[in-house]
């Protein structure tokens, strides 16, 4: 500050030396430009500056009655006017912004226009109020991990965090120790020892995916309901009883089956009555639970016995040498038929083909009936050797030859 003064008092010797008395005159400043003097700073050797008051009556600039350094200023000395006022200090308030620039800002934040007012507290209280009202309480916060637990005290919640964030890392700990190893995993089936731990979960994708089409392709294979239905699998597809009722009509089915099996028991006959109707014959030698196999046995010994005297008897021919069995005379009637179906056919077939005249037809036929031995000898010759030409040749030879008519 003492720099500063000597500063001034050079510069004003110089300008009043060099000035002229026109310019020394000053214009009164305006009311408003009225100097104040400066906050105090703390620094108490500092003297207080005199302030200029203007003369109404010569509109002339008063004297200083301070110190003599604000005697000799000149007019290019920068003067900035210092307002000790509130209203007037260089940070901007509510008042100082524009009204359009206001509400577009509250249009950007969601905030209504009236809510602004004019920046006073009376008209910021309903807001607060409102944004207050709103806010998350202690619950939320603390499940967001914004708040740490209200029942410890802030000053230990450093201490508390890192205490449980060393207990979670113990408790992870003892769990990493106890936990199985790939031998036991691979042992109970969980993991396979015969692939790559890298390789496990496309192994285990794979096989799920080869699970599902082989299920796929037997779900398409599966019989349908109705085919279940006629095999006894499953009930009626369109059963007469409400679904609903199904149950209990089984139920009612397996009570009435246990009634009628039980009237059934009560009416069979005793063991007295079978032994007398001869249906069981009494064994006092044998156990009831033994009874009904040593009756199959006894029916197996009778059939065995019976095989060995039809295997040891004398045949029909043994018995009657001089007559023939009525299987053989069945037997030759039989060949006889087929022989004559086959000469007939041949006829038919050379006649269809206009070889021979139906006269001619007609005495082929006769011969046939007659077993001409040349016909016996075609059909004796076809059932040799299946050649068919060859019979229908003979018999139309046989047709054409009138030797024998």
């Amino acid at each position: 500050m003492a720099k500063k003064g000597k500063h001034a008092k050079a510069q004003q010797s110089s300008s009043d030396a060099t000035a002229s008395p026109s310019s020394t005159t000053k214009s009164p400043p305006p009311a408003s430009a009225t100097k104040s003097p400066p906050p105090s700073m703390g620094n108490a050797a500092t003297p207080p500056v005199a302030l200029k008051t203007a003369d109404p009556a010569t509109n002339s600039p008063a004297k200083s009655t301070g110190s003599s350094t604000s005697k000799g200023k000149s007019a290019s000395y920068p003067t900035t006017p210092i307002s000790t006022s509130k209203a007037a200090s260089t940070s901007p308030t509510t008042r100082d912004i524009p009204k359009a620039a206001q509400a577009a800002t509250a249009e950007a934040k969601g905030v209504e226009d009236e809510d602004i007012g004019d920046g006073t507290v009376a008209s910021l209280a309903p807001k607060i109020e409102r944004r207050l009202s709103t806010r998350p309480d202690v619950k939320e916060l603390d499940e967001q991990d914004i708040m740490h637990s209200t029942t410890v005290a802030p000053t230990i919640q450093g201490t508390a965090k890192q205490l449980q964030r060393q207990l979670s890392a113990d408790h992870v700990s003892t769990l990493l120790n106890k936990r199985p190893s790939f031998v036991e995993l691979a042992d109970q089936g969980i993991v396979s020892d015969k692939v790559a731990p890298t390789l496990q979960a496309t192994s285990d994708t794979l096989k799920r995916q080869i699970t599902a089409d082989r299920l796929t392709k037997h779900i398409n294979r599966r019989p349908s309901l109705k085919e279940l239905a006629e095999q006894g699998v499953v009930d009626d597809v369109n059963p007469v009883v409400a679904p609903a009722l199904i149950a209990t009509a089984k139920k009612l089915e397996r009570t009435m089956v246990q009634n009628q099996v039980g009237q059934l028991l009560e009416t069979r006959p005793g063991l007295h009555d079978l032994i007398s109707q001869q249906i069981f014959t009494e064994s006092p030698d044998v156990a009831n639970s033994l009874q009904g196999p040593m009756q199959s046995l006894a029916r197996h010994l009778k059939a065995d016995e019976l095989s060995r005297k039809l295997k040891t008897r004398k045949t029909f021919t043994e018995l009657f040498p001089t007559r023939k069995t009525r299987s053989q005379s069945i037997d030759e009637n039989s060949r006889h038929r087929a022989r004559y179906t086959v000469a007939l056919k041949a006829a038919s077939r050379i006649a269809a083909d206009k070889l021979i005249s139906l006269k001619e037809k007609g005495r082929l036929k006769d011969l046939i009936l007659a077993d001409d031995d040349r016909v016996v000898a075609a059909i004796a010759t076809y059932e040799a050797d299946r050649d068919v030409e060859e019979m229908l040749d003979t018999l139309y030879r046989i047709a054409k030859d009138k030797r024998h008519f």
